[in-house]
């Protein structure tokens, strides 16, 4: 009886005997579960932090952090704009301030029981790093004030960046940026799809018309994109944008064809930045008629004085110069058709169609086919095979509902005319 009181009471004793949570000297793992399959490999990344400060830093040719040697730090190149600290871009070769230096990694493998495992995630330039959420073993941790996340380690942990949510949502948000459509007297740009959203997701294209007013004529009409903000937009405003358009900083667009309606479309494409769209060359139809007549006439009227401003300013100088437009046909297909703007005329001395343009002017073709598959091509002397490529053309469908029969139809325009060219359709 004796010894089994004793034996209960080293039981009881044992039971009561306080475990610590972690045993002094124990090691726990630690892993950290990079992007999925459905993310880029460098999505996101874990760095080392001891209270929001990078802990560790290795050299690296390409690293965005310098070290700065008066002070023996370490900062982004960002905070390296006061003028008492050199940018290290600028540093001489070989010197402490030019070593790159880039934020340590962390890394799966074992610490000690009872460290403070701290870092913080890092995107890259296609996700908005405030989305960021972090799991810890499958429970949320949230950030700390400085912006990182910090686990004790009393177990082993697992940490991963939550990509989707229950609804299979997306998360880790790619950024965004905005689209800004212009509008003016004459014309307005509109979303393609029907739908007034104008912000794109990081690397996506965006789709836009531009609808010319009645009475108003877009034959040299320009349309151009300023991505990102005109650094003369801190000294002048919103004059920043045109002068940025005249200095030629901006992008010229090429147009994709037209919508249901008529109206020729235009696509941005590859978008890492908010975007602006200005138009120009959008003239009042009758005085841009007169404009074009008078210039005919005066050209013809110093032509019988026998002056030729080419001789005086040079061809390229001579608003009033003129140029050969040879159109060149191949339609084999039944049933493609085109109409051009303006009309070619058969030159029995040359046995082509021609048409004569002044400079700066535009040829419109609208060719039209009886089936989505058949294969028309149309070319010209210097085009851009980039800005009319087969990716690029927007043929659109129309149903005839007198013959119940579907066409399809694209526009090609032959912009800023300053040469003679060649024109080939090919069916």
């Amino acid at each position: 009886m004796k010894k089994t009181l004793c034996v209960f009471l080293a039981m009881l004793l044992a039971a009561c005997t306080f475990v610590p949570a972690f045993a002094a000297g124990g090691t726990y793992n630690v892993s950290f579960v990079g992007p999925s399959a459905a993310l880029d490999a460098d999505a996101f990344s874990y760095y080392k932090t001891v209270n929001g400060e990078f802990a560790e830093f290795e050299e690296d040719p390409d690293g965005p952090y310098g070290h700065y040697s008066v002070d023996n730090c370490y900062y982004y190149i960002a905070d390296l704009t006061s003028s008492s600290r050199k940018v290290f871009d600028n540093a001489p070769e070989g010197s402490e301030e030019a070593k790159r230096f880039s934020p340590k990694q962390c890394e799966n493998g074992p610490v000690a029981a009872g460290t403070t495992v701290a870092f913080i995630v890092v995107t890259n330039e296609k996700y908005d790093r405030s989305s960021v959420r972090v799991l810890c073993n499958g429970v949320p941790v949230d950030p700390n004030t400085n912006g990182e996340f910090a686990v004790t380690a009393d177990q082993d942990l697992v940490f991963r960046v939550v990509e989707t949510d229950e609804n299979n949502m997306p998360v880790l948000l790619r950024n965004h940026y905005v689209i800004s459509l212009t509008s003016g007297d004459g014309y307005a740009a509109k979303p393609l799809k029907d739908s007034n959203n104008k912000v794109v997701y990081y690397g996506d294209s965006y789709e836009f018309r531009v609808k010319i007013t009645k009475g108003f004529n877009g034959d040299n009409m320009k349309v151009k994109v300023i991505r990102g903000t005109s650094f003369l937009s801190e000294f002048i405003g919103e004059d920043a944008d045109l002068l940025t358009s005249v200095m030629g900083d901006a992008e010229t667009l090429a147009s994709t064809g037209v919508d249901i309606d008529g109206y020729r479309t235009y696509r941005i494409d590859n978008i890492t930045t908010d975007c602006k769209v200005l138009i120009s060359g959008v003239n009042n139809e009758s005085s841009s008629g007169v404009m074009a007549m008078f210039k005919r006439i005066l050209r013809l009227l110093l032509g019988l004085l026998g002056i030729n401003l080419d001789n005086i300013l040079g061809e390229d100088n001579n608003p009033l110069a003129a140029y050969t437009i040879t159109l060149n046909t191949n339609i084999n297909a039944i049933g493609v058709t085109y109409k051009t703007t303006p009309e070619f005329k058969y030159n029995s001395e040359t046995g082509h169609y021609e048409a004569e343009v002044l400079s700066g002017e535009c040829v419109t073709i609208v060719v039209t086919k009886p089936t989505e598959a058949t294969n028309v091509v149309v070319d010209w002397t210097g085009r851009d095979p980039a800005s009319y490529s087969p990716d690029k053309i927007n043929w659109q469908a129309y149903y005839d509902v007198a013959t119940q029969k579907t066409t399809w139809s694209a526009v090609w325009y032959v912009d800023s005319i300053t040469s003679n060219i060649d024109i080939s359709i090919t069916a």
